[in-house]
């Protein structure tokens, strides 16, 4: 769904992780559900989003974006 919702605005990538193992090497708890982790071009520590609601998802990619800047 974001894919088809922000295609061409920015680009998007997936990684399964049954193990947990890739998360916890980024700092993040590897238990309960599923995470989308927002990193914005070149960085190396992401914003966790917590899927409650749209207005958290834009402030997650603002200040990835505001980086840049």
């Amino acid at each position: 769904m974001l894919s088809n919702k922000f295609k061409d605005a920015i680009q998007l990538g997936t990684h399964r992780d049954e193990s947990g193992e890739t998360t916890r090497a980024l700092g993040y708890d590897a238990e309960g559900k599923s995470k989308i982790i927002i990193f914005g071009s070149g960085e190396l520590t992401g914003v966790l989003y917590d899927g409650k609601s749209p207005e958290h998802f834009y402030g997650c990619l603002i200040q990835q974006f505001m980086k840049l800047f």
